[in-house]
């Protein structure tokens, strides 16, 4: 179960333009082995961005060969570890830093000139999954929410809106979910926890040609939350897409996987605006 700090959060929160300093630790130990034995443990994304800074990751532990892996050319890593045949007790602990800072976003403004997300990312993030759909009856329910609205802007908020208004957590669904967000549609039962209500939500964007995407991630940076330093409720899934305007891009979050109606805009790793507002109302993060 990773475990969750940050240092020193009370200095940070009360400067958040400086960043919260985090460290989150991820400990596997492996009972009763059979054969060889293989871990892939993820890491904080790889790109910096403008409210997340890296500062590295390193680990410890009794494996036979470990490596750094990037999965793909968008951030997403990976450490790789293997032990022999032998080793009774495999363990791997895996440290990663990074810096996080608060961010306000007024989607009534022209976004900054110098934020602009490459076209082969936005392309990529357009495109289904295997679970993800983007035909079919998530292609028909996405038209039938869509109609009628002319930018990308207003086509988002009301698929957002209507996740809202017709999907609810459904306490009982093991783990986050799977997203299978076309027997969802099919079957009329729009119940499930952040892994299928996010993924409902960037299948309905992308069919209507917004990219999306989902984002995994730990909760965490109120000082309430990161005095508790274990817990599994800290695991979680958004979905976020970029906010466009003319050719300048910034990837904003739209969960929906709390309680009714609880609505906000989340970028990766760090709080940004509400978007249950307005168009052009300032938000706040």
């Amino acid at each position: 179960m990773p475990e969750f700090r940050s240092w020193p959060v009370l200095q940070a929160l009360k400067k958040p333009q400086s960043g919260v300093p985090t460290e989150v630790i991820t400990r596997i130990e492996v009972n009763d082995p059979v054969g060889a034995v293989r871990a892939w443990v993820p890491v904080p994304l790889l790109n910096s961005t403008d409210y997340f800074k890296r500062q590295g990751d390193t680990w410890t532990g009794n494996y036979k060969a470990v490596r750094s892996v990037q999965y793909d050319k968008y951030g997403t890593g990976l450490v790789f570890a293997e032990w022999s045949a032998g080793e009774k007790a495999p363990v791997l602990e895996v440290t990663s830093r990074f810096v996080t800072r608060d961010r306000q976003v007024d989607l009534g403004k022209k976004a900054d000139a110098s934020t602009r997300e490459d076209k082969a990312v936005l392309d990529y993030f357009r495109k289904p999954s295997k679970l993800i759909r983007t035909d079919g009856i998530v292609a028909e329910t996405s038209r039938q929410i869509t109609t009628g609205y002319k930018t990308d802007v207003d086509k988002a908020r009301a698929i957002y809106e209507w996740i809202v208004d017709n999907t609810f957590r459904d306490p009982k669904v093991k783990g986050c979910g799977i997203g299978d967000i076309s027997t969802m549609l099919e079957t009329g039962y729009l119940g499930g926890k952040c892994a299928d209500l996010n993924a409902l939500y960037v299948g309905l964007a992308r069919a209507a040609g917004l990219p999306a995407r989902d984002v995994y991630g730990i909760r965490g940076g109120e000082l309430e939350r990161v005095q508790e330093s274990r817990q599994s409720r800290r695991y979680h899934r958004c979905a976020a897409l970029p906010r466009r305007c003319l050719s300048y891009w910034l990837w904003l979050g739209a969960r929906r996987s709390g309680g009714r109606k609880k609505s906000c805009v989340r970028g990766e790793s760090t709080r940004v605006a509400a978007t249950r507002r307005p168009q052009g109302e300032k938000s706040t993060s």
